[in-house]
C-alpha cells in the first residue's frame, strides 16, 4: 500500500498528527509513506518507518506550493490520500481513497478532532519516531529536569523568574528531583530570549543547540 500524508505547515500541529500516521501504520504494516509538510516539520518523520519521501512545501505565491505537490506526486498511485490541509488535491491524482481534514467550531482537542475526522478509535497520542542511534545526553544517575520556556511570541510564554523558581523547587534540598540536572530546551533562534534564565540558572544544560526533533527527543527520553 502507498499512502500520501498531508500534514501541516507549522510544527505544532504537525506534532499532533503523528498520532494519526501511527495509527494508519499500525493499520497497515509494511505501507510505503511519503509525507508533505512545512520544512520545519521534515525532522519529525526522518525515522518513519516505510517513508518513501518528505516533501517539503514551504508556501509560495498564489498557492503555488500545491502545484509544486501536484508536480511531484501526479506519477504515482496513491491507495490512500490522507489531506490534513482540507484541500482538492487528492481528487487531481491517481488514488484510491482520498480523506480530507473538516472540522466544525468543536471545543475538543485538536487530537481528538483528527481521531474523529478519520475514524480512528481510541484516539491515537501524538508520538516520535526516534531511531537507536539518535544521539542523547551523557548519562548519570542524576534525574533530569527539561523545561522549554520559550515560544514564539510573547503571550505563550509563562514569565522566565516563574520558571527558576520552578526548578529551584524541584531540584533544591528536599525537591522530588533533588540534586537533579536541569536541561533548558528550544529553538536556537529563541535562545536570547532564554539568557535571563540561564543567568538565574547557571547550572542549567543549554538544549537550545540540539537541532533536529530526533535529537531533542532522545534527550527527553533520558529525562
Amino acid at each position: 500500500m502507498r499512502i500520501l500524508f498531508i500534514t501541516a505547515t507549522r510544527l505544532g500541529d504537525a506534532v499532533l498528527s503523528t498520532g494519526l500516521l501511527g495509527a494508519l501504520l499500525a493499520a497497515h504494516p509494511g505501507a510505503r509513506i511519503t509525507v508533505a509538510g512545512g520544512p520545519v516539520t521534515e525532522s519529525l518523520f526522518v525515522d518513519l518507518p516505510g517513508l518513501e519521501q518528505f516533501i517539503p512545501m514551504p508556501k509560495q505565491r498564489r498557492g503555488g506550493h500545491w502545484f509544486a505537490l501536484w508536480r511531484q506526486v501526479i506519477g504515482r498511485r496513491w491507495d490512500r490520500v490522507i489531506d490534513l490541509r482540507g484541500s482538492l488535491i487528492g481528487y487531481c491524482l491517481r488514488a484510491g481513497r482520498v480523506q480530507r481534514w473538516h472540522t466544525g467550531l468543536k471545543s475538543t482537542h485538536r487530537v481528538a478532532q483528527l481521531a474523529e475526522c478519520f475514524g480512528i478509535d481510541p484516539i491515537p497520542a501524538p508520538r516520535l519516531w526516534i531511531d537507536a542511534a539518535a544521539p542523547a545526553l551523557s548519562r548519570d544517575d542524576r534525574p533530569i529536569l527539561a523545561l522549554g520556556p520559550t515560544a514564539n511570541f510573547q503571550g505563550k510564554q509563562w514569565p522566565l523568574d516563574r520558571f527558576a523558581a520552578l526548578a529551584r523547587a524541584l531540584t533544591g534540598p528536599g525537591g522530588k528531583l533533588a540534586g537533579g540536572r536541569i536541561l533548558l530546551i528550544g529553538a536556537l533562534s529563541e535562545r536570547s530570549a532564554a539568557a535571563p534564565l540561564f543567568a538565574a540558572l547557571p547550572e542549567a544544560e543549554d538544549g537550545f543547540g540540539l537541532g533536529d526533533l530526533r535529537r531533542v527527543g532522545a534527550a527527553l527520553r533520558v529525562a
